[in-house]
């Protein structure tokens, strides 16, 4: 099929067979146009070594969601999809399966992300291979599986009978306009051709028989302007979609907040519904808010309130970094404290994670449950930071490749998400104003050293906490070896121990829906 008529073909088949079209595109009175489903225009373009999947629409884009129908057989599919000439290898399958398009799609009333996560209440994007079917109305289907069939899949296929795949791309949703951030890498390296972009409605096939996922004929869509007229939607054949909330713009676009204490103003941002206790975030060495990934944040302030922020002299914070690490757990009481709370979840992550233990230590009335990620007891026998990942660390200025080499694993699955979660740290419009000074990663070493010891580790004193804690890591961290995680579990009398595959010192930004539910579990837990 040749680059040409490939985006007109989807759009036949993708616009409904029940929607009448007009000469022009403007509606007949009476009519209905659902503003957030009528494309305006679409666009495939590359940035840099990204490939930018952008759709505008007449009203705001990702408003209208289905109503969930509480069972899988015949829920509904709302999505936003941009036809490609990528063959279905350039995405993981086996070669020439199909038509293939990337789709940001939502249904409330199943799941399909990659590892096991969560995706129902969330706007989120979906490589799918297509192929006419005459049982979905002479339409499209999501390309099956056969059963016993043993396909190439790519390492985000999220488990289900069908050419579909899940990868975390960077997608946000801003007034009028949808758009996607593919990294190039990851197609092949290839320009995607630009094609007509379409609005579409899916369903699961009610029987739950092959083909399970059709192209829906309900008249939801409007096509691109550019390759039909606008629909016109009969007000007695369908209503509209029900209007819902859409889930906001969050972390990406949290506002920055400040809080005076002393003479120290320190600088914060608040996620979620907010609840006592929230959950307080402790970051890394050189982290600042700017560096927590923005999915693994959405999905924790799902459930919890949710504070980042950076502590005395990282930042956006003035003052200067204490040199002791008990002098970063008294910042952090001090912030926790102006901000009225009397206890506090913490999670810590590397560095941070030290900072979170010596809080508990110091400060035991202050903290509920503790979760530490990507940390150790700074020394282990053993298990303590190579010459390599120390030289790194410390560059003057660090790269992308700096910081996939020390934050994920060196496999083609993990190294992919972490290009995936650099492209969603750049979401932000603020992103990496301010950076940690040389000064202030000076005093995190500085403060590292307290416990860098046999004599002085947190080994030593962690027996001490007696609060639940979860304790994670990725299986093969260069940065702070795996085993420090284990030999914490085993110090630790109320420790449990969780290890994710295939990812290092960062894995919860490799997994950010999994281990953001794995977070919202641990802190329910009655016991």
């Amino acid at each position: 099929m040749t680059r040409s008529i490939l985006a007109p073909l989807l759009a036949a088949h993708l616009v409904s067979p029940s929607l009448s079209y007009a000469d022009t595109a403007t509606p007949d009175a009476g009519s209905v146009i659902f503003p957030s489903f009528d494309l305006v225009e679409t666009e495939i373009v590359t940035s840099g070594d990204t490939a930018v999947f952008r759709s505008r629409v007449r009203g705001e884009a990702g408003v209208d969601i289905p109503d969930a129908t509480g069972q899988f057989a015949g829920s509904e599919v709302f999505a936003y999809v941009w036809p490609t000439d990528l063959d279905s290898a350039d995405i993981g399958f086996d070669e020439g399966q199909g038509i293939v398009a990337l789709a940001v799609t939502f249904h409330p009333d199943f799941d399909d992300a990659a590892h096991g996560g969560v995706n129902r209440h969330i706007w989120h994007p979906h490589w799918v291979v297509l192929a006419s079917d005459d049982d979905c109305g002479a339409g499209l289907k999501v390309i099956d599986i056969p059963e016993g069939a043993t396909p190439r899949v790519p390492p985000t296929w999220p488990g289900v009978p069908l050419l579909i795949d899940s990868p975390d791309y960077a997608t946000g949703f801003q007034g009028d306009t949808v758009e996607v951030n593919v990294p190039l890498d990851l197609i092949g390296g290839r320009v995607v051709a630009s094609g007509d972009g379409i609005t579409a409605g899916l369903k699961i096939n009610s029987n739950l028989h092959a083909p399970l996922l059709c192209v829906d004929s309900s008249p939801l869509v409007s096509a691109s302007a550019s390759a039909v007229p606008a629909p016109r939607v009969s007000p007695a054949a369908t209503e509209p979609p029900a209007r819902r909330d859409a889930p906001p713009c969050a972390a990406a676009c949290a506002a920055t907040l400040s809080k005076t204490v002393g003479d120290i103003t320190y600088a914060y941002r608040s996620l979620g519904t907010q609840g006592e206790p929230p959950l307080v975030l402790l970051n890394r060495f050189r982290g600042t808010m700017d560096e927590w990934d923005p999915a693994f944040l959405d999905r924790l302030s799902t459930a919890r309130h949710v504070i980042v922020f950076d502590n005395v002299g990282v930042a956006r914070t003035d003052g200067n970094s204490p040199e002791r690490l008990v002098g970063w757990a008294e910042g952090a009481a001090a912030f926790i404290e102006a901000l009225g709370y009397n206890q506090v979840d913490l999670l810590g992550f590397s560095f941070g994670g030290l900072v979170a233990q010596e809080l508990t230590l110091q400060r035991p009335d202050l903290v509920r449950r503790l979760v530490i990620v990507g940390s150790g007891a700074g020394y282990v026998e053993g298990a303590n930071l190579s010459e390599r990942a120390i030289e790194v660390a410390t560059r003057p200025v660090n790269s992308d490749e700096d910081f996939l080499y020390l934050f994920f694993r060196d496999t083609p699955t993990s190294q992919a998400a972490g290009r995936a979660h650099l492209a969603r740290l750049r979401e932000r419009a603020d992103a990496f104003d301010r950076v940690v000074s040389r000064e202030s990663w000076m005093a995190m070493l500085s403060a590292g050293s307290d416990v860098g010891t046999a004599e002085t580790s947190l080994l030593t004193r962690v027996g001490d906490i007696t609060q639940p804690v979860l304790i994670a890591n990725g299986v093969e961290d260069v940065m702070i070896p795996t085993y420090q995680s284990f030999a914490l579990a085993q110090a630790m009398p109320n420790a449990r121990l969780v290890i994710y595959p295939d990812s290092g010192h960062a894995f919860m930004f490799q997994f950010p829906e999994a281990f953001g539910d794995d977070v919202i579990r641990f802190l329910s837990d009655p016991a």
